[in-house]
């Protein structure tokens, strides 16, 4: 009998620490899965580079912008902050973009202003091109067809326009009929 019982608790014994190996395996498993997921996350999503270090709704409205348009890159040596009434505004930079000057405004919190002038020229094509642009820096699940629309609705209506959470403000020349200016603004997520 005290074999048996012997035997019984030895088999108990290999089975429970079998058991303990399994249960450690699964965990360091898991553990290495999960850290392997999560380094996989970080190099999916790229860090922000630091364009414009004075304020952070700028510089995160320029690293979305250039991840859209790899092309049309806003760098560094093009900002400057915008100088008015004698001193910096470090919440306002400006750069120019086809011949446009910008200017990025961070009006408070995540909300932010960009106006595109157009003094010079009456290219509107171009500033249509920007407003798009600009628009899904703001909100990317907008179409460019909506963004189009909103578009042309603005230019005939020159007021103050708001589509999809996004605000819309034209100048125009009343004699050529020109938009002379668009303010786009809205909250980065």
């Amino acid at each position: 009998m005290k074999k048996i019982y012997l035997l019984v608790s030895l088999i108990i014994i290999v089975l429970f620490l079998s058991g303990c190996t399994n249960q450690n395996q699964f965990s360091n498993n898991y553990d290495k899965s999960t850290i392997n997921d999560a380094s996989n996350n970080d190099e999916k999503e790229q860090e922000d580079i630091e364009y414009y270090k004075d304020n952070e709704m700028i510089n995160k409205f320029i690293n979305i912008f250039n991840r859209l348009y790899t092309d049309n890159l806003i760098t560094s040596d093009m900002i400057k902050i915008y100088h008015h009434h004698g001193s910096d505004h470090k919440n306002q930079v400006q750069f120019y973009i086809k011949d446009k000057q910008i200017t990025l405004t961070n009006e408070y919190s995540n909300k932010i202003s960009v106006y595109i002038d157009n003094l010079k020229s009456n290219e509107d094509d171009i500033i249509k091109d920007l407003t798009i642009m600009f628009t899904k820096v703001l909100d990317n699940s907008l179409t460019t067809e909506e963004i189009e629309t909103y578009w042309n609705t603005q230019k005939a209506s020159g007021s103050i326009n708001d589509y999809n959470d996004i605000e819309y403000q034209t100048s125009q020349n009343l004699s050529t009929g020109k938009i002379e200016y668009i303010k786009i603004s809205g909250k980065l997520e």
